[in-house]
């Protein structure tokens, strides 16, 4: 809303009382928050049901909340008596990487051992990290003896003990790709064998064959390469795969690897668009189920590659939306109920607010430190096993990069930090029911870190204040960890606790964990507009 001078056609002194009355005016409009945004209607709760009974708080608002705290809309939430809780899995946290990014990721080991640790969740079996993505169809392991030219990626030796050194000192679990598109089950068996042989005993959760196979072969430059070299054309046939051939070459790679390494178990199909189509899964378990050890899938909400008319296209409004995060969890339950069916567990091995490395701007904002610990949630919630957030050093859906000066966080880690903090080992998922008339994209998750600990993880996605009332009973104190920035599309600035990570992974600053008591059995935490705050309750 633009004000124009007012102007008075009377004497000086009625133009002088009428400019004395424009500063009055200005503050008035203010006040009522007319200059920040236009008039709408006042915005809605509403409820979704999710599997298992957990309530979802999706807020369908327009407007904005109002600055003032003593008027921010209430949400409140209150477990459900005698829900059905479910246990985190075991090794439900992870990362991916690229197979060329293994050896970058030592450059720092100390910090990178720091931020490992960090991330994972004391006694739930160790963080997972997969080792393939796009670099998977040029990586070949026994490459001179296929005659592939320098233009391919050949890790050796040195590139298998760095793996290997890595998963030591973090005490990882590991899941390595292995090249399909070379249509070789002897160097999938020679990788194998190198794999038993190097890493530490039960180290290898498993070997996944080839990679997002139902979205055909996608031509990418090894960024290793000399310059100028040329990158080999597309195998014939590639491009018209089908899930019947699919399962024929796993059946065959998996016969290789056995004769090999007998410990080691297969995983697949590594499909990005399992919520589509599941016959890729369904394939995959009736045929070869005793081969398998898990079911793998991959899924990114938004794409840095479509056209910015696209429903898809990345924005920081649609990180922030529910899409991005339950939305797409609840895609995938038709596949955890199939595998789930067969005794196996399914999990999503790689995904990340944007595909094509992210978009800058988006996907290495704040939001997606607000998008993360929702997905986490809402992943474990439908039944998925375990997450790996996929890690590209130097783009910009990376969770943080490591260089020469030490390490450089991303909001997204922050997020990533705050989902650790709100579990811990046995954890179990409480369900919540949510209520209120008006809010902002708030979200409510409740875990029984123990027996005598509830965790609540609040999440305000909108750009209002909010006054979170927390139903939970009189537990006595309770402590805040807040999760903040500047704006939702800040890169820099963000603190959980009043603490950042520094170069060398440690955390800088002082910790500040503010205290809340409850009043008649309610812990009221006022919420700032783009923010997360983890409350914990000694029960």
């Amino acid at each position: 809303m633009r004000l124009s001078p007012f102007r008075h056609r009377s004497s000086p002194s009625g133009r002088h009382q009428a400019l004395w009355l424009v500063p009055l005016l200005l503050a008035l409009v203010l006040a009522h928050g007319l200059l920040a945004r236009p008039h709408h209607p006042a915005s809605s709760l509403k409820l979704t049901a999710t599997p298992r009974g957990h309530s979802e708080a999706v807020v369908n608002a327009a407007s904005s909340a109002p600055r003032s705290t003593t008027s921010a809309p209430v949400v409140g939430a209150s477990l459900v008596p005698r829900g059905s809780l479910r246990r985190l899995p075991t090794s439900f946290s992870g990362m991916s990487t690229e197979s060329w990014d293994v050896e970058a990721l030592d450059s720092d080991p100390l910090a990178v051992k720091r931020v490992l640790n960090l991330l994972k969740v004391p006694g739930d079996g160790g963080l997972m990290l997969r080792v393939g993505g796009q670099s998977t169809e040029q990586t070949y392991w026994d490459a001179p003896k296929l005659g592939v030219g320098s233009e391919a990626y050949r890790p050796g030796l040195h590139w298998l003990k760095t793996l290997a050194s890595l998963t030591r000192a973090s005490r990882l679990r590991v899941l390595v790709d292995l090249n399909l598109v070379a249509r070789s089950p002897s160097m999938a068996a020679a990788l194998a064998k190198s794999l038993v042989h190097y890493m530490p005993a039960g180290s290898i959760a498993g070997l996944e064959v080839g990679n997002e196979p139902d979205i055909g072969h996608r031509q990418v430059v090894n960024p290793l390469a000399p310059a100028g070299e040329t990158v080999p054309k597309t195998p014939k046939g590639w491009d018209s795969y089908t899930s019947t051939q699919y399962v024929s070459l796993f059946r065959s790679y998996a016969n290789a690897v056995h004769r090999v390494a007998r410990s080691l178990r297969l995983v697949g199909p590594e499909v990005f668009f399992a919520g589509r189509d599941v016959s890729w899964v369904k394939q995959l378990v009736r045929a070869q189920r005793s081969r398998l050890s898990m079911v793998t899938v991959h899924r990114y909400p938004l794409s840095a590659c479509t056209s910015s008319t696209a429903g898809d296209y990345a924005t920081t409004a649609r990180v922030l939306g529910q899409n991005a995060s339950g939305g797409m969890a609840n895609e995938l339950v038709k596949a955890v109920r199939l595998a789930r069916s067969t005794g196996l567990p399914l999990r999503l091995s790689e995904f990340n607010s944007v595909t094509c490395g992210g978009k800058t701007g988006v996907s290495n904002t704040f939001a997606t430190a607000l998008w993360a610990p929702d997905t986490m949630f809402s992943m474990w919630n439908v039944g998925v096993s375990g997450i790996n957030i996929h890690l590209a050093p130097g783009q910009s859906n990376a969770a943080f990069s490591i260089s020469p000066s030490g390490l450089t966080p991303s909001p997204l880690l922050y997020g990533m930090l705050m989902f650790t903090r709100a579990t811990g080992s046995g954890a179990k998922l409480a369900p919540v029911r949510t209520s209120g008339t008006s809010a902002h994209n708030v979200k409510v998750w409740a875990v029984r870190a123990s027996k005598n600990i509830l965790k609540v993880l609040v999440l305000d996605k909108g750009r209002g204040v909010v006054k979170a009332a927390l139903h939970l009973g009189n537990h006595g104190t309770a402590t805040i960890q807040r999760l903040i920035a500047p704006s939702p599309s800040a890169t820099t600035g963000v603190t959980l606790a009043g603490q950042h990570l520094g170069a060398q992974g440690q955390w800088v600053g002082r910790r500040v964990m503010p205290r809340v008591n409850p009043a008649r059995g309610t812990y009221t935490v006022t919420m700032p507009a783009y923010s997360a705050a983890l409350i914990t309750v000694h029960t």
